[in-house]
């Protein structure tokens, strides 16, 4: 029976999107076997006894918040986590034929040189988003350039012990720092088939009139939400608007705008359900993959596309560039106001013909992993 680990700081029920994948993987991976194999986590995530209904063991390690690494890195929590992992690794002396570490945060990955010389086992690095160069990350300041540089360093360091590399798309691929190219894979981050359709629709916005548009997710200094309501003001408050995620303050204080906060995975898809169109605010950066293009593509969503760079370009393009309903608008208001006049006059009854979204499910990317790390698909 082969043993396979994964190693996630963050993991169901965790609401957070790093949470996500992982804990899919996890818990249908045996769904993709015809072989017996056991599978155990470890994250520093609080537990409920039925999340481990489909896996064999999970170890949560608590971050003790201590260690020299934490003191250079602290906005990276896997630097002080690193210490209680090498912890639990010293009491606990299974070994596993697979490891899986995902990110972010990151710094735990120092763990793979360990794993690798007691175990033997092969180590997957799945990185998700770029760690050591990420164009997002624009300060200037001499002390990050600094820390930038040692992280470079680190990256170089963890990929020496993989065996695989995961990450996002071809622009996280030309930031990664690896001397073996030829172990990197890509697998999108994808929307969760199962969750999908398993979700009840949910209506939270009352005047049927208007069409709404929904955004799942955080909001950056490059993710700027500001130009949009001004937009929509301007249009007479045309949309109604649903924001799903960590709250922003005095964003439920405008009008036509409706606030749910941070819910779970199933009950945000619901709310996406329940609207007309889907949000993406884009920093413009060829890399940027956003986890919610794939669940409004799952969802069958027109996609609102608002962005900091330049229109129909980068990563987001690549994935969207087929689908039937996308529009894109520069994030500045004249810009924003043509796409919603466009919009208004839509009818939002897109039929996807010759678009397979299936290759953006977790299950296609599930797929992906289980046949790069030998083992064999059920039939």
């Amino acid at each position: 029976m082969k043993k396979i680990l994964f190693i996630s700081y963050y993991f169901s029920p965790e609401k957070t999107v790093a949470a996500q994948r992982v804990s899919y993987w996890a818990k249908n991976i045996k769904e993709h076997v015809d072989i017996d194999i056991e599978v155990d986590v470890i994250t520093a995530s609080e537990q409920c006894i039925e999340e481990t209904s489909r896996i064999d063991n999970i170890f949560h390690v608590s971050n003790s918040r201590t260690g020299l690494l934490g003191h250079l890195f602290k906005s990276d929590l896997g630097a002080t986590w690193f210490y209680d992992l090498k912890k639990h690794f010293s009491k606990n002396k299974k070994k596993y034929d697979v490891v899986v570490i995902t990110g972010n945060p990151f710094l735990h990955f120092f763990i793979a040189k360990i794993l690798k010389n007691t175990m033997g086992c092969k180590i997957v690095l799945d990185f998700r988003d770029p760690f050591a160069k990420n164009e997002r990350n624009a300060s200037t300041a001499l002390s990050v350039k600094l820390k930038r540089k040692m992280l470079v360093l680190f990256e170089y360091f963890f990929c020496e012990f993989a065996d695989k590399i995961i990450v996002m798309n071809e622009g996280c691929k030309k930031l990664l720092c690896s001397r073996q190219q030829e172990i990197i894979e890509i697998i999108d981050n994808g929307y969760d088939e199962k969750s999908l359709n398993n979700a009840t629709k949910k209506i939270t916005v009352g005047n049927n009139s208007k069409k709404t548009i929904v955004y799942l997710g955080s909001f950056a200094v490059d993710r700027n939400i500001d130009n949009l309501l001004t937009s929509n003001k301007a249009l007479g408050f045309a949309f109604d608007i649903l924001h799903i995620g960590k709250p922003l303050e005095g964003l439920d204080n405008h009008k036509g705008v409706t606030c749910t906060g941070l819910v779970s995975y199933s009950d945000a898809v619901g709310y996406a359900k329940g609207a007309d169109i889907g949000l993406i605010l884009a920093s413009g950066k060829a890399f940027e993959s956003t986890t919610k293009i794939f669940d409004y593509i799952g969802l069958g969503l027109p996609i609102l596309i608002i962005t900091n760079g330049e229109a129909q370009t980068g990563n987001i393009h690549e994935v969207t560039k087929d689908y039937p309903a996308i529009w894109w608008a520069s994030n500045n208001e004249q810009s924003i106001i043509d796409a919603l006049q466009e919009i208004m006059t839509s009818e939002l009854n897109y039929k996807a013909n010759g678009f397979s979204k299936e290759k953006f499910s977790r299950k296609h990317g599930l797929g992906a992993l289980v046949n790069f790390i030998d083992l064999k698909k059920t039939l």
